[in-house]
């Protein structure tokens, strides 16, 4: 198993080991469950010669224990690098999905609420490469990591916050994300 992946998997047991059980209720006041959040989304480049990307991501969560601290998700993200050179245009595209873990640092405040996550990510990556020749040559393969990160959310209403986090990924060719954007609660 890759030394990564089980890197993740232990950091995440530790965080469902270390929940404490007098913590505040995270999330919205109305004690909802679940969250559905969209973002902008800055990427670094993923290897020298790429451009910086600008995309999206789309979450799913759900919270997994009575003290309201630790959350369940599910992230898509399509992201799309170009580089841009004489001889042609080359495209890295990446579908990444991550399974992750989010726990919320409990605090006094309902309005601002802090998280670290951890997650395993698998993506479906196509990157095109010029042939001796300068032909555009496309390989596709599937890569699995993890894609730790922190973040805050800011309540604006009762089911309503704004989010703000970043995620580094360790995966093949490594890169850096920032999201901000808004989720909903129910």
């Amino acid at each position: 198993m890759n030394k990564h992946i089980l890197f993740g998997l232990l950091l995440l047991l530790g965080m469902v080991a270390s929940i404490p059980s007098t913590a505040m209720a995270i999330s919205a006041p109305d004690g909802s469950m679940f969250e559905v959040d969209a973002s902008g989304l800055w990427s670094s480049a993923p290897t020298a010669g790429f451009q910086d990307a600008y995309s999206g991501n789309f979450g799913l969560g759900m919270m997994l224990n009575q003290a309201r601290t630790l959350q369940g998700r599910i992230d898509y993200s399509p992201i799309e690098w170009e580089q841009v050179s004489n001889a042609g245009n080359l495209h890295y595209k990446r579908q990444s999905f991550i399974i992750s873990s989010r726990y919320y640092i409990p605090t006094y405040s309902k309005m601002v609420n802090f998280f670290g996550q951890v997650g395993i990510e698998i993506s479906s990556d196509k990157v095109d490469s010029f042939t001796p020749s300068f032909a555009v040559q496309t390989t596709s393969e599937t890569n699995t990591g993890i894609t730790p990160g922190l973040g805050v959310e800011f309540g604006l209403g009762p089911s309503l916050g704004f989010v703000i986090s970043g995620r580094y990924h360790i995966i093949t060719d490594k890169y850096f994300d920032l999201m901000a954007g808004l989720a909903v609660h129910f």
